[in-house]
């Protein structure tokens, strides 16, 4: 008798090269509802350091879909690869910093407060809009104010 043990194994490993081999056949150059995007963030004129841009399809074929990338030295880069849908799209852009520490925290819970520095009109009532286009530069500018 075989053990069941070796089976698992096997079937494990052949569905891990199957996932792998199928990511490997869907190339970047092939995704045609997808485009890369970058830019500059200011906030008060200078470049914004240390936060997230998000893209949010206003009409999402998938509507958990969502496109995101880092803001460094006042720039962002995503790749088509991971890039935003075509077509309009809310952006979020939100600048998490730690709070003050919490002397009531209970064993367990964050021992220091996290807070958006940014103003809501820039992340959880988002005011910025961008459309994004195929087949041209998706060269996008958001100057912020911190009022």
């Amino acid at each position: 008798m075989i053990s069941p043990r070796p089976l698992l194994r096997i079937s494990a490993f052949g569905v891990l090269a199957f996932v792998v081999a199928g990511c490997g056949l869907m190339g970047e150059g092939e995704d045609e509802t997808h485009e890369a995007v970058s830019g500059t963030v200011t906030l008060d004129g200078k470049p914004l350091d240390g936060a997230m841009i998000v893209f949010d399809a206003v009409h999402p074929a998938d509507p958990l879909e969502m496109s995101a990338g880092q803001i460094e030295d006042g720039r962002f880069s995503i790749p088509k690869s991971r890039g935003p849908a075509l077509g309009l799209h809310k952006v979020r852009i939100s600048l998490i910093a730690a709070g003050q520490a919490n002397p009531n925290a209970a064993p367990g819970e964050p021992s220091k407060v996290a807070r958006e520095t940014l103003p809501e009109k820039y992340n959880t009532e988002t005011v910025l809009t961008a459309e994004i286009r195929a087949d041209q530069p998706n060269e996008l500018e958001f100057s912020l104010d911190a009022d």
